[in-house]
């Protein structure tokens, strides 16, 4: 549907977008990140591959290894991406303890799971439990609403949403949870759509996007109201 959309071209803004975060590797070898209403993957696995370049390029040995968390809302689009994932060879660690929405951690089935704070779970000692290789990158797939991230605070380097903050319902608390998730000194970074300011291209885009794209929506999708 965005290939549709966008004619392709959101594959060249998620490239772009993610060489503006510019992934990197804290100094004793983890990363953390979190990308929300991700579920199939498309910026996860761009993060996941940029830190697997870099741990090739300075040789990071050591640490934790790093974690590329996916947070959505919808279940069978984190199945799609974790499908993707695990289709591509990608490491994917184990669900988890805070899996479930509104930040209700579900009872754990397995020795080894994340360690619950409250109703949230703390991130960092859910990576370092994920069995993730020194310098490697895993990926875990969460279901989570983002006015009510399952994380305890402080826990993520960075925390991305491409073209879902459109979704949310609550845009304040979104963004609240975000602020509390993020580290001192991590990067909030958000890809949507915005308002076209010259008035020629404005009224085609109009026409595009309110005949067109609910169309296609339509036909693909299944779903008008939606696009």
């Amino acid at each position: 549907m965005n290939d549709l959309m966008s004619a392709g071209v959101h594959r060249l803004w998620k490239d772009e977008y993610v060489r503006m975060l510019g992934p990197t590797w804290n100094r004793d070898g983890s990363a953390n990140y979190l990308d929300v209403a991700g579920g199939t993957g498309d910026i996860s696995f761009r993060i996941a591959d940029e830190l697997h370049r870099l741990a090739k390029a300075r040789s990071v040995a050591s640490g934790t290894g790093g974690e590329v968390v996916v947070c959505d809302i919808n279940a069978e689009m984190l199945r799609v991406g974790e499908q993707r994932a695990r289709t591509a060879g990608r490491a994917v660690s184990p669900r988890s303890t805070y899996e479930g929405r509104s930040g209700q951690a579900a009872a754990a089935t397995s020795a080894g799971t994340g360690t619950v704070v409250g109703s949230r779970v703390n991130a960092s000692a859910e990576r370092t439990a994920s069995g993730a290789p020194p310098g490697g990158v895993s990926l875990r797939f969460v279901e989570g609403d983002a006015e009510e991230l399952p994380f305890e605070d402080s826990s993520f380097d960075a925390y991305t949403i491409a073209f879902g903050i459109r979704n949310v319902t609550r845009l304040d608390a979104a963004l609240r949870e975000a602020r509390r998730v993020l580290r001192p000194g991590g990067r909030f970074i958000c890809l949507e759509f915005s308002q076209v300011t010259n008035p020629v291209i404005a009224q085609a885009y109009d026409a595009y996007s309110f005949n067109v794209i609910p169309a296609v929506g339509q036909v693909v999708a299944g779903d008008r109201e939606s696009y």
